[in-house]
């Protein structure tokens, strides 16, 4: 998709890169993109946010800095004038490392992360759990209240065809990207907490 009024297009060409730079790249997104080359290809993009796919299907996530921080997020200094969305990338194209920069498909945009801060939530949680009943119950009564929402987008799909003891069936045609992607991997996750194999769980939560 190309916006004519774009100073990146010139009668439906680029006529030239974007340049930005990376402030903050949550911990689990750097070590997704530690790799030289081919890094990931774009699974979806809005007007702030591209959202890309790399390897074993792991998601992490170029935003604008007024998205904020996140341990899959990768901070830019996108300018308020650029919508992604119409910049001249589409679902599908490829994402490359090259040295210390992001490269989005055919140059169109160029990350450099030469100066980017790690970041990492500052508080662990240390406090003492409450009891497992406790917890299904809150989990239910906030599900309740997701429910009378008269809109749910990206994960908040799921929900109706969820609840405390696993994932119903439902079509996951239905689903949004997001929701359509993450779909299998709550479902493994939820297998491997109720078959107790730790193993299982580490690797599918990271």
């Amino acid at each position: 998709m190309t916006d004519s009024k774009s100073p990146y297009y010139c009668s439906g060409h680029r006529a030239k890169s974007l340049y930005l730079n990376a402030r903050s790249i949550g911990l689990s997104a750097a070590d997704r993109i530690q790799i030289q080359g081919k890094i990931g290809l774009i699974h979806s993009i809005f007007q702030r946010v591209i959202n890309i796919t790399v390897l074993e299907n792991r998601l992490i996530s170029l935003v604008g800095l007024e998205v904020g921080q996140g341990p899959l997020n990768i901070l830019v200094n996108i300018p308020n004038h650029i919508n992604l969305l119409t910049i001249g990338i589409k679902k599908g194209d490829i994402v490359t490392r090259v040295s210390e920069s992001i490269v989005i498909g055919e140059n169109v945009i160029v990350i450099s992360t030469q100066w980017t801060e790690l970041w990492e939530p500052k508080r662990k949680f240390q406090a003492r759990l409450q009891p497992l009943k406790i917890i299904m119950a809150n989990i239910e009564i906030m599900r309740d209240i997701a429910l009378t929402s008269d809109y749910l987008s990206g994960l908040g799909e799921l929900i109706p065809f969820t609840h405390i003891y696993g994932l119903k069936d439902s079509k996951a045609e239905k689903f949004g990207s997001v929701s359509y992607m993450a779909l299998p991997h709550i479902s493994s996750m939820l297998k491997a907490i109720k078959s107790g194999h730790s193993h299982d769980i580490i690797r599918i939560t990271k």
